[in-house]
């Protein structure tokens, strides 16, 4: 997969959204312990740089190391899958592909409020936000106008 890279700084995540869909499909893996990553290190790359989805899993933000694993929260694997249709998630132990409903289903289980906080990640994303774990700051979310790497949250 030899993308290249379609953000720059004036481009708003609302310009962005729909140029994705014109991309090849990304293949993330379901770990045993219910993650969902990116390994591919091209795949990983093109996803940070032009949606701002995941981290990783070592260095917090981008990841620095060609070995190190994009992992996604739930909310930004679902939004790949349903909303952009260029995830395509598979389990770890088969490579069997996950179907979307199954994943909901998980990503529910997982968390209570999965179907809520999720309704207000997609309308931040659609409203052209990046939305970012608030864990840190006691909130659900923090959002960036354009993403982490050129504004502060507001």
């Amino acid at each position: 997969m030899t993308q290249k890279k379609i953000r720059n700084p004036k481009t708003t995540q609302k310009q962005l959204d729909p140029l994705l869909k014109n991309i090849e499909k990304i293949l993330g893996i379901l770990s045993i312990e219910e993650i969902v990553y990116i390994t591919n290190k091209e795949s990983k790359d093109y996803l940070f740089e032009n949606t701002f989805c995941g981290k990783g899993i070592l260095s917090k933000s981008q990841p620095r190391l060609p070995y190190e694993p994009l992992q996604l929260s739930p909310f930004e694997a679902f939004y790949l899958i349903s909303e952009l249709k260029k995830l395509q998630v598979v389990y770890e132990e088969t490579n069997e592909i996950v179907p979307s409903q199954t994943l909901w289903d998980l990503f529910s289980q997982q968390n209570q409020n999965f179907s809520a906080k999720y309704g207000a990640y997609r309308y931040f994303r659609k409203k052209g936000w990046v939305p970012k774990s608030g864990l840190k700051f006691a909130s659900d979310f923090v959002i960036y106008q354009k993403g982490p790497s050129y504004f502060h949250a507001k």
